[in-house]
């Protein structure tokens, strides 16, 4: 018999995952944890049995790890809350420097999320140094500039996926699973349209 796991410390390392993370899945993606009854919140058990039935029930995206890089603070932190709602790991990041940096720090990265115009790099030469370090890694560039990204995605040479804004989580989502090739990834609770000059103005709606 496998043994409980008693801590939430010990329950991140059964995944390799940092405690806030493993305590966002249980938050919004129900990682079957137990509470003794009278005993305080703080105080968890886990089967490991049970967490790995819970990983191989479409949840494999949850130890996908995600680098954002997005200029807009606003949309930076919706789709970086987007992300985390979902289950991914996500660090997220304003310029090329700062995401360089990040990715020294990251022993595991499977997804690259970046704008075009971003600071310190244009968002290609990024996406091409990146790769250059992480040959196997997926990656998705964003832009309110249609031309440029209907341009590149003429290159078939380009490892990339492309997103125009303003896009719904639900068009992210598809092109997410496009690029890990995650077809178990369930279906997001809210669709958030972002508006292609005033990221304030963020309309949430329900995902049909």
């Amino acid at each position: 018999m496998s043994q409980i796991l008693s801590s939430w410390k010990e329950i991140a390392s059964f995944f390799g995952k940092g405690v806030r993370t493993v305590q966002r899945w249980e938050h919004n993606l129900g990682l079957p944890v137990h509470r003794p009854e009278g005993a305080s919140q703080n105080i968890v058990l886990a089967h490991p049995d049970e967490l790995s039935a819970w990983l191989n029930a479409g949840h494999k995206h949850a130890m996908k790890t995600v680098l954002l890089v997005e200029a807009d603070p606003t949309q930076r932190t919706f789709i970086e809350s987007f992300l985390s709602l979902s289950g991914y790991d996500v660090t997220a990041c304003q310029g090329a420097e700062e995401a360089m940096t990040k990715l020294n720090e990251l022993e595991r990265l499977d997804l690259l999320l970046t704008g075009l115009d971003i600071p310190g790099m244009d968002g290609m030469d990024l996406v091409r140094r990146i790769c250059e370090a992480r040959q196997q890694l997926s990656a998705i560039v964003m832009s309110t500039d249609t031309a440029r990204i209907e341009s590149l995605r003429q290159d078939k040479s380009s490892r990339c996926e492309f997103l125009c804004k303003p896009f719904n989580f639900t068009e992210l989502q598809k092109t997410i699973d496009l690029c890990l090739g995650d077809s178990s990834q369930t279906s997001v609770r809210r669709v958030l349209h972002f508006p292609s000059e005033n990221a304030s103005g963020l309309r949430t709606a329900q995902a049909s």
